[in-house]
């Protein structure tokens, strides 16, 4: 499902596949290397290092894009208008208690993408929000799915919810 990007094969993945508890699983970019600059062995050498203390290694590649805006939303924002209260209604609309207006973000809550490699628990907790957007996206006919699907002004006409799924590990 090209509409879906990245969320789409990480979700057939996630659904698909009974994960371990003590693995980390990680979906990279194809351009991992050349945004990142790391080598596979980099990788899972940071990955061993920090394994006993961590649920999430991040490997974010653009630092800026969390440190000129207080969070990934407010950034988004600035490339297409509207981002932020579509996310705000969806947040909303499911429960989870965030206000994004008054949100920051440090460089340790800030991932890019899918630039982030964690354990079983948190990959559930990620799949749990993304798959109630899904369901929002694919099974409802309300104001919160046009916002949601509505096509950006990247590449070929993104669907705004492909950002949003994008921004759930920063939120987690």
């Amino acid at each position: 499902r090209p509409d879906w990007h990245a969320y789409w094969p990480i979700r057939e993945f996630l659904l698909n596949n009974e994960l371990q508890d003590d693995v980390f699983y990680g979906f990279l970019s194809p351009r991992f290397r050349e945004k990142t600059g790391l080598s596979a062995k980099q990788v899972h050498e940071f990955v061993a290092a920090a394994a006993n203390d961590s649920d999430v290694v991040t490997f974010s590649p653009q630092v800026d894009m969390g440190a000129f805006f207080p969070n990934l939303f407010a950034q988004n924002e600035l490339f297409d208008p509207g981002f932020m209260k579509a996310s705000q209604n969806f947040f909303d609309e499911i429960g989870f208690s965030v206000d994004l207006e008054n949100l920051l973000m440090g460089s340790q809550q800030v991932v890019i993408s899918s630039y982030f490699i964690a354990r079983r628990e948190f990959w559930l907790s990620w799949l749990e929000l993304n798959e109630q957007m899904f369901n929002i996206c694919e099974d409802t006919d309300s104001p919160l799915k046009q916002s949601l699907t509505i096509a950006t002004s990247y590449g070929d006409g993104v669907q705004r919810k492909v950002f949003l799924s994008e921004r759930i590990a920063s939120i987690l």
